[in-house]
């Protein structure tokens, strides 16, 4: 089977620079449970779960307004080719 057959192809993403809150809510509209955050140049530079937000905003007392993507987001994603 070749990632192709089961990736999805309509991907949802956000620019590092959004904050926490822009991003679940986003998570929220396209019930889904990760982005990958792509910068200016659309290019992957990482990708944030809803666990990401949980565990490294809320419970760390951060505020999702305040708080940007790039500071939660997990930096080092590995990619495929489909």
């Amino acid at each position: 089977m070749k990632i192709r057959e089961v990736m999805t192809s309509r991907v949802v993403k956000i620019h590092p620079e959004e904050s926490v809150s822009v991003a679940a809510r986003t998570l929220q509209h396209y019930n889904i449970g990760a982005l990958p955050v792509c910068g200016g140049d659309g290019r992957l530079c990482g990708v944030l779960t809803d666990r990401d937000i949980v565990t490294r905003c809320l419970a760390a007392g951060q505020q999702p307004e305040k708080t940007l993507v790039r500071s939660i987001m997990t930096n080092n994603v590995v990619s495929v080719r489909p």
